[in-house]
């Protein structure tokens, strides 16, 4: 037994902050996870995995406001990492800032082709802040993102959602 302790011991001595937080929260075991990726954040303040990773699990934790400010900070950090910017857009949507998601999400495109996320992301950002001219911008965005991916049941839904709201005002 006690050579079983001494290997774990080992083990995550030369497993990374990074990685031993990811292994926990791979395992659902965010509580866990947090402290260490706190103490990987003051060792590497500018690493973006981290601070996704610190993120994500902070999401799970039900700290909404923390994970926004570690989801910030990474954005900021690498405007392009796609991962960052989709996961800060997704809750920006939900935290009803759509603007802020529309901000996110033209600053990831800048920088990297849309893709079938991008598109929903985008559109629903446009259907929910609901400016003038905004359901045009959705209805472009969806049609763009099919004639991209037209096997999308997630952009096929999308365009219903949409038309059906067209409707409705009809």
């Amino acid at each position: 037994m006690r050579s079983v302790a001494v290997f774990v011991a080992a083990l995550l001595a030369s497993e990374s902050l990074y990685d031993q937080a990811l292994r926990l929260y791979s395992q659902q075991r965010y509580e866990q996870a947090e402290p260490i990726l706190r103490q990987a954040v003051v060792k590497h303040p500018r690493s973006v995995p981290v601070r996704f990773l610190l993120g994500s699990t902070l999401l799970k934790l039900k700290r909404d406001d923390e994970a926004l400010r570690e989801l910030k900070m990474g954005n900021q950090l690498n405007p392009a990492r796609a991962d960052v910017a989709k996961l800060l857009a997704s809750e920006y949507l939900r935290a009803r800032q759509p603007a802020v998601a529309i901000e996110v999400v033209l600053a990831l495109l800048r920088t990297t082709p849309p893709d079938e996320e991008t598109f929903v992301l985008l559109s629903t950002a446009y259907e929910t802040r609901a400016k003038p001219g905004d359901a045009e911008v959705a209805r472009r965005l969806i049609e763009q993102g099919l004639k991209r991916y037209p096997r999308s049941a997630r952009l096929r839904a999308a365009s219903r959602r949409l038309q059906a709201s067209a409707e409705a005002k009809d």
